[in-house]
């Protein structure tokens, strides 16, 4: 690790009006987040003045954008009654430069533009107040401030928002990567960083942007929310994925494992061929997901396998709420290709299999005394897969070889009919 990322890095406080970090930020002066534009454009439909609001891709160990609009709202409410609002954390490269990135602090900030340009309307249904003073009266939470927009606020309200001013420590002559090592520490020193936090920080750019490339394929959705996808969740399963993939499964899933894989991958690069080979994996599975809901969609027209979720026109199926079954799922995808097994084969049979996994399959699943993990836990459940999958290639086979026969066939009745179409010679006439 390049030894500059410990060079202390200097800091100046600095009070900054909501008015002008919203400005800063809508003028990207300021950037907040790590993906959010995904979840925030389907959440709250982010586009402002004709243009998308844009999250860059700076601060890969932050958490993504998680505040449910309840928590949002309470947080708004806190800046309009002025209250005592944690400091945020800004860097730059530069101390002449004007453009500054956030180290702590990017769910606050991302709430207030989104609140200021009326993406989202309070939602008052946890607060933890019935009634509230502003100036010399007394105002109800449910009937004046629930359902309301910044923009259908009263302009004494709307100016408290503006002109509240937050608490900023500004780092100067901070490279990204010094960020990265402040905001680990940190983290660690106040909320220790899950295994899987430090696993996103450690990972590096590039492989970090590839598992992200993929969560950003809306047929992840049919397996977990958007907000479990972004967040530890898709990174923890799509990092084990692409670990076996590496192996070739011959590994086990310990969080050891894992962060060696992973981090092997930071400093030599993810290869060409196992990048396409996950990205076909992607599209196979999305093609198995799309079939797996039109099936059903055919045979019943009022229900549908999965619980419809309506913000963002996917499908939940309940066998992928057990991760290591999820997990599975994408290898299974993964081996099925390798084996030239046909899609419409794994279409019908993956979804047989992993809502009712065979007794060997079983076997591999963790109990009191193993862990889904363990070595072989794992090679048991690829072996009961690889099983599988090699019945259908070898069906797949047979049934090519039957088409192909009854094309000889055909061809061999059609040669028949045809010389029987031929006109009899004089000479063969009786």
């Amino acid at each position: 690790m390049n030894k500059s990322i410990f060079t202390p890095v200097s800091s100046i406080p600095k009070s900054i009006e909501v008015v002008s970090l919203v400005d800063q930020m809508d003028k990207q002066y300021i950037t907040a987040g790590l993906y959010l534009s995904n979840q925030i454009e389907d959440k709250y439909n982010t586009e402002h003045d004709g243009k998308q609001f844009k999250i860059r891709d700076y601060m890969e160990g932050q958490r993504s954008y998680t505040w449910e609009k309840w928590r949002a709202s309470n947080f708004i409410v806190s800046v309009m009654l002025q209250s005592r609002i944690p400091e945020i954390w800004l860097y730059r490269k530069d101390d002449r430069d004007q453009h500054k990135k956030c180290l702590d602090g990017q769910q606050r900030l991302t709430t207030l533009w989104l609140f200021v340009y009326d993406k989202f309307s309070l939602d008052m249904s946890r607060a933890e107040f019935n009634k509230f003073p502003f100036g010399n009266k007394i105002y109800s939470v449910k009937k004046d401030l629930h359902g309301k927009k910044f923009s259908e606020l009263p302009q004494e309200w709307r100016d408290a928002i503006l002109h509240y001013s937050m608490d900023a420590q500004i780092f100067n002559n901070c490279s990204d990567e010094q960020a990265e090592h402040i905001y680990t520490e940190m983290a660690n020193g106040t909320k220790p960083l899950r295994a899987i936090e430090v696993r996103k920080t450690g990972m590096g750019t590039s492989v970090r942007n590839f598992i992200y490339s993929i969560i950003n394929q809306r047929w992840i959705l049919h397996m977990m929310t958007a907000s479990s996808a972004f967040g530890s969740r898709g990174l923890d399963i799509l990092s084990q994925f692409i670990t076996l993939a590496k192996n070739n499964g011959a590994i086990d899933l310990s969080r050891k494992s894992i962060d060696e894989a992973i981090y092997d991958l930071r400093d030599i690069g993810i290869s060409d061929e196992l990048q396409r080979s996950i990205n076909n994996t992607g599209a196979f599975i999305g093609s198995t997901l799309d079939a797996w809901i039109q099936t059903k969609k055919d045979a019943d027209k009022k229900r549908v396998i999965g619980r419809k979720v309506k913000n963002y026109g996917t499908y939940r199926f309940p066998m992928f709420r057990n991760k290591t079954i999820t997990l599975m799922f994408l290898w299974a995808g993964y081996r099925a290709l390798q084996k030239n097994v046909s899609l419409d084969a794994f279409q019908k049979w993956s979804y047989k299999f992993f809502t009712n996994p065979n007794a060997k399959f079983k076997r591999g699943l963790p109990d009191k005394k193993s862990k889904a993990g363990d070595f072989v836990n794992v090679k048991i459940r690829i072996e009961a897969i690889d099983e599988e999958l090699d019945k259908l290639s070898h069906s797949d086979k047979q049934s090519d070889k039957q088409e192909q026969g009854g094309d000889n066939v055909k061809v061999q009745q059609q040669a028949t009919i045809d010389e029987s179409k031929q006109p009899v010679k004089q000479s063969e006439k009786v």
